[in-house]
């Protein structure tokens, strides 16, 4: 996923998008910036595929087929069926740390935005 970027006149400083913005910084702080970044692009991921597993069962206990699901989620088919073929367990932890395990729980309640979970309407 690209960025595009946009030349604008003007004091930036203070825009996280610009990219004077961090022209002060020592070379610790770059680096721990950098780590922080990759760190959560980690915990992104790890949400998204959490989020993913998630759907895939959902639709799978809808009864829909893997050619269905695969299309909804704008995934390939094999990867469905790989996910499918697997044991999907009712809930994966991932980590002992308990403060990437918050992390990543906001992002999948995120992901799946207000009013979830919901009661079964059936």
């Amino acid at each position: 996923m690209a960025i595009a970027f946009k030349a604008v006149r003007g004091d930036h400083s203070s825009n996280p998008f610009w990219t004077d913005y961090a022209q002060t910084t020592t070379p610790e702080e770059a680096a721990a910036a950098v780590r922080r970044a990759e760190e959560a692009v980690v915990n992104a991921q790890e949400a998204l595929y959490l989020v993913k597993l998630q759907a895939i069962r959902a639709l799978s206990d809808q009864h829909r087929s893997v050619r269905d699901v695969a299309a909804i989620l704008g995934v390939g088919k094999s990867t469905v069926a790989r996910e499918l073929k697997g044991h999907l367990p009712a809930a994966v932890v991932s980590t002992s740390d308990g403060d990437r395990n918050e992390i990543i729980a906001r992002a999948i309640v995120s992901a799946w935005g207000s009013g979830f979970p919901r009661a079964d309407a059936g």
